[in-house]
């Protein structure tokens, strides 16, 4: 579960700019945020191939990847 906020490139600088902050900071909720409008980011994630198997070792590369860069997996309660 996450949110994403569209926009014309008016996305939020902090958490502070969205008016639910405290809920979204005490459900530990992701928030991003892209340039895109609505009907675009519902095609681009229509569009989205999320599936990673033997056959695309590819996109399991590139998840690692994504992965390490982007995430404090230090956070994650294992």
């Amino acid at each position: 579960m996450g949110i994403i906020i569209t926009g014309d490139g008016k996305q939020l600088h902090h958490i502070d700019d969205f008016h639910h902050e405290q809920y979204v900071i005490d459900h530990q909720i992701p928030i991003i945020t892209t340039p895109l409008d609505t009907y675009g980011t519902a095609v681009k994630i229509s569009h989205l191939e999320v599936k990673i198997n033997v056959q695309t070792l590819g996109k399991a590369r590139k998840a690692i990847e994504l992965v390490r860069d982007n995430l404090d997996l230090s956070k994650i309660k294992w």
